[in-house]
């Protein structure tokens, strides 16, 4: 075996082996990508899905039992927030609702209609 054969066998091998370890550690990056700005990003889209909730109460006298009632009348498309999970959580309770992305089951970025104010770490955002 040349020089040459043994440099690309190793390349490959390098290369499956960082492959592999992404794929390992992307649970982990997603987790840490919390950041200021990306969590303002998703409160902006939370407040388009609040004033949605908000016209959906007024019209109907009740609030959506889930997020997607709200398309297409309200919204085109359900906003996603840009913080993993990339989803948001939405719970009534009686004529209040919480709007919010759990990380874990920890809520970390919530809206409370109750309060009309955002959270994060129940701090006031």
């Amino acid at each position: 075996m040349n020089k040459n054969t043994i440099f690309t066998i190793l390349a490959i091998l390098l290369g499956i082996a960082l492959y592999y370890l992404y794929i390992l550690m992307a649970p982990f990056v997603d987790y840490y990508s919390w950041t200021h700005s990306k969590v303002n990003k998703s409160i902006d889209e939370g407040n388009k899905i609040i004033i949605a909730i908000e016209q959906y109460k007024n019209d109907n006298g009740t609030l959506p039992e889930r997020l997607e009632l709200l398309q297409p009348k309200y919204l085109s498309s359900i906003p996603k927030p840009y913080v993993p999970p990339y989803n948001w959580e939405y719970k009534i309770n009686g004529s209040n609702f919480t709007l919010r992305v759990t990380l874990d089951y920890y809520p970390l970025c919530s809206y409370s209609s109750e309060q009309s104010e955002w959270y994060q770490d129940g701090i006031p955002w």
